[in-house]
């Protein structure tokens, strides 16, 4: 089995354990691994204080597999822009087409993040709808 595939890989050896290293070296701020982390859909468990970034990947890494949410992390680093450079080498763990990101969209694709973007109001609440709403008298 694909090790991103497994509910609990071995995270010290093989592909494995060289993603764990890449994501602990791209990614070393504890508030950058929890953004990460929350944006991949996991609940956050901040770990201990003297926790270095290693370690938390690895509970990070951890808690994704069993969750069914390592291709989600994976994805999630792979549309990181700030960490480009290491988008090659998790590719090349992950194996060449295996993880989509959003970096991987064509130009012009964009996210739709204002509710007035396009969005119309039900066909009830357009103008010359002759339904009325009444006031609840009680």
């Amino acid at each position: 089995m694909t090790w991103w595939l497994d509910t609990a890989p071995d995270w010290s050896d093989g592909e494995a354990r060289r993603a764990l290293e890449l994501l602990a070296h791209a990614y070393d701020d504890r508030p950058v691994i929890e953004a990460i982390a929350r944006a991949a859909g996991l609940v956050w468990r901040s770990p201990p204080a003297e926790a270095t970034a290693m370690t938390t990947w690895r509970a990070v890494l951890a808690d994704a597999a069993r969750a069914g949410l390592l291709n989600n992390l994976l994805t999630t680093v792979l549309a990181d822009r700030s960490v480009a450079m290491f988008h090659p080498l998790l590719r090349e763990l992950v194996g060449a087409g295996r993880l989509e990101a959003l970096d991987d969209a064509p130009d012009g694709l964009q996210a739709v993040t204002d509710p007035r973007g396009g969005l119309r109001e039900p066909a009830g609440a357009q103008a010359g709808d002759r339904r009325r709403v009444q006031a609840n008298p009680h």
